[in-house]
């Protein structure tokens, strides 16, 4: 049988995905990337829901968008992988229902210096929904010098909302504990780099840096409890901004006079694809982000 790792490996490129040019990575420093990929996710926040993330679970009383607690990193991680739809506005007038629907573990470019969207305003019917969408994005960032660490810093711009002490936004970002190597990582870290409680509305910003040692990948991600008011009409108006920024910054040449920080491809589109159905990956008692470090190395070759 064939070494189908192997087969992959040879059918993308041994640069990553880069068959032709194809999501090329820039690997030597030399210039910004071709291209900026996030995962992109929304789900409602509810007080009752058709079916469980992980176990017994509840959204409304165990999650908070701000990170208050340990668990919430992972929730939120795998959430913005989840193929589980969560949403009980069930019948939304100008398209709240059909964009919440269709925004599900979405690849989403940056067409110059960001990339999501920022404030962009979409109407619907609450139905007694009191508590609004919470959108999640995810970018893979890798310092590809060989030998030196880098401090990173990556820009976030979002809608607000605060209610109850659940929501509110964080920037957080997940390290593996091995070095240079996707396949020796057996765990990892989080770090909530940035937060927010309270002071609803658009066009709010948040900014963290963390040093990225060489040859090695983490994954930062934005959580934002979206900003929401209703009218007499009971009209739900959501303001749906959730995006980094900035990008300028994040990728230009302020590593040693070059540009080492570059989307690790390979991590992103291993993310987006990752499937175990053998294992509760949605669980908050053990933190398996590690897995998608393992799997990137199976598919596309350990580096």
């Amino acid at each position: 049988m064939a070494n189908l790792s192997l087969e992959v490996s040879r059918a993308f490129g041994e640069n990553g995905l880069d068959q032709g040019g194809l999501w090329k990575e820039v690997t030597d420093g030399s210039r910004f990337p071709y291209s900026i990929p996030t995962i992109w996710t929304i789900h409602e926040r509810q007080n009752t829901q058709w079916t469980s993330w992980a176990g017994s679970d509840n959204i409304w009383t165990s999650f908070h968008t701000y990170m208050a607690n340990g668990n919430d990193h992972p929730r939120a991680f795998w959430w913005c992988l989840n193929d589980i739809r969560l949403n009980n506005d069930g019948h939304a007038d100008g398209g709240l229902e059909n964009w919440n629907q269709s925004t599900i573990r979405q690849i989403q470019y940056a067409g110059s210096r960001s990339v999501g969207y920022i404030d962009t305003q979409h109407v619907g019917h609450p139905h007694g929904q009191g508590y609004n969408s919470i959108g999640y994005r995810q970018m893979y960032l890798r310092n590809y010098h060989p030998t030196t660490a880098y401090n990173v810093t990556v820009y976030a711009q979002h809608t607000q909302h605060w209610n109850s002490g659940h929501d509110g936004s964080s920037l957080i970002c997940w390290q593996p504990n091995a070095n240079g190597s996707y396949a020796a990582a057996t765990g990892g870290s989080w770090t909530t780099l940035s937060n927010m409680t309270g002071n609803n509305g658009g066009g709010r910003t948040m900014s963290g840096t963390i040093s990225i040692p060489p040859q090695t990948t983490f994954v930062f991600q934005l959580n934002n409890t979206m900003h929401y008011w209703t009218n007499g009409s009971e009209l739900k108006k959501v303001m749906s901004g959730n995006g980094f920024y900035r990008l300028e910054d994040t990728f230009g040449a302020n590593y040693g006079g070059a540009h080492w920080i570059q989307p690790d491809h390979r991590m992103l589109f291993t993310a987006h694809t990752f499937s175990n159905p053998s294992e509760n990956t949605y669980s908050t008692s053990s933190d398996v982000v590690y897995k998608i470090w393992n799997r990137a190395a199976e598919l596309y070759g350990n580096r």
